[in-house]
């Protein structure tokens, strides 16, 4: 105190204020628990019934469930890294422990769940080091299934008077020393029948355009080989399954009927006679929205829409192009699409380089962004052909600026029948 005293006689005081984060509480079915402003769960021994802990929490203290004997069940979020040592030893009535999937928990720690009612728990492969006793004492514990390669054990054997205890592991996992793991404390180790869970799929290709993706499903490296894959897209839950196909070697299919602007992710699981695996995490995103090139954002602010409203009577189609402010000039081309006709469609041969169906092109000059309308008008043979069938074609739009080079934007879509 007399140093402080002395220190602040001389130099005068100066405060200096910092955003500091506090501890915070979550609430249980009962109770609470209290996150540090370090985001490490440090006192949950009052929490009773469930409670799910909030993601962003990256660890769960030594002892901070410990005796919590009303707690039932925890989920456990993706962002917890460590499970300290007796972290929920002695929650007698803790029945459910779930590790959110992808688990970043690398290590368990010495008792963590020793003397609670745990039936069955399912240890993440993200999970490296297991400290002595994880187990110890938990009566009623029948299986724990590994979904990777064995932890390293730190001091022992996980279990200490679990006599019933079956250990699940998949086939072709590592690590699973009989030395170590076959010990008096475990009836056996087996191997999962079921497939291991995939990594995320990968989205071969997204047409927008005729509503369908490509999804391709890799391996996993160990367990029960799968006989096919089911894949499902977020957020419609729309399926398609691998099972007959030999597209990429049976790990891939096609997702049908999907919506053009919306953006999707695919999972997928393993399958095989024996049952079916947990859920692959997600791929990575597919958008829906269509610009042909980079450089095409430039010009055009939105897809094109058209309007057939007039090819009846006009034997035209309308564009409607909404533009940023620009000074040039704006050419839309109307073609067969090279890819083949609609479905149930004619077979219509198109030309190494097609013939436009119309052509039509408009000098603008924008100050502000806005609206530009271009009328398409079929030629003689275009009207002949679609007299006698509803054709797809490939619509190209492009700007040529006053400075600059061209940037081009190209869309899909189907011509209705002239009547």
């Amino acid at each position: 105190m007399l140093r402080m005293a002395v220190l602040l006689g001389c130099v005068g005081l100066v405060f200096t204020w910092a955003g500091v984060a506090s501890a915070r509480t979550v609430k249980c079915t009962t109770g609470t628990i209290t996150i540090s402003d370090t985001n490490s769960v440090t006192d949950g021994q009052g929490c009773g019934g469930s409670v799910t802990i909030p993601a962003g929490v990256t660890s769960i203290n030594d002892h901070a469930f410990d005796t919590a004997e009303m707690l039932k069940s925890v989920i456990i979020p993706s962002s917890v890294t460590t499970v300290g040592a007796s972290a929920f030893n002695g929650a007698k009535l803790l029945t459910g422990v779930t590790f959110e999937f992808p688990s970043a928990v690398t290590s368990i720690g010495a008792t963590a769940f020793a003397y609670t009612d745990l039936t069955s728990i399912t240890i993440p492969d993200s999970v490296k080091t297991m400290g002595v006793a994880t187990f110890a004492r938990s009566g009623s514990l029948r299986s724990v299934y590994f979904e990777g390669n064995a932890p390293r054990l730190t001091n022992g054997s996980i279990f200490l008077d679990n006599s019933n205890v079956m250990v699940y592991r998949f086939s072709r996992a590592t690590g699973f020393d009989p030395t170590i793991w076959d010990t008096v404390d475990v009836s056996t180790i087996v191997d999962t029948p079921f497939p291991a869970r995939t990594p995320a799929p990968t989205v071969l290709k997204r047409d927008i355009l005729m509503h369908y993706a490509i999804v391709t499903v890799p391996e996993a490296a160990i367990g029960p080989k799968p006989t096919s894959f089911l894949i499902t897209e977020h957020p419609g839950g729309k399926m398609c399954s691998t099972a007959g196909l030999s597209m990429n070697n049976g790990h891939a299919c096609m997702v049908l009927g999907l919506d053009r602007s919306t953006t999707y992710t695919f999972t997928a699981v393993a399958i095989n006679a024996k049952g079916t695996s947990a859920t692959s995490a997600p791929s990575q995103e597919a958008p829906g929205v269509y610009i042909a090139s980079e450089a095409a954002q430039n010009f055009l602010l939105a897809d094109p829409t058209f309007n057939q409203a007039d090819q009846v009577s006009k034997a035209a189609l309308q564009a409607a192009l909404t533009v940023g402010a620009t000074n040039g000039r704006i050419t839309m081309s109307v073609v067969l699409d090279q890819r083949g006709p609609q479905a149930g469609g004619p077979i219509i041969a198109a030309r190494a380089t097609p013939r436009p169906l119309c052509h039509a092109t408009k000098r603008i000059k924008l100050k502000h962004a806005g609206t530009v309308r271009l009328t398409c008008r079929y030629t003689k043979a275009a009207r002949a052909l679609l007299r006698r069938h509803a054709i797809t074609v490939k619509v190209v739009v492009s700007f040529k600026p006053k400075k600059g080079s061209r940037k081009t934007s190209t869309s899909l879509l189907t011509l209705k029948r002239l009547h």
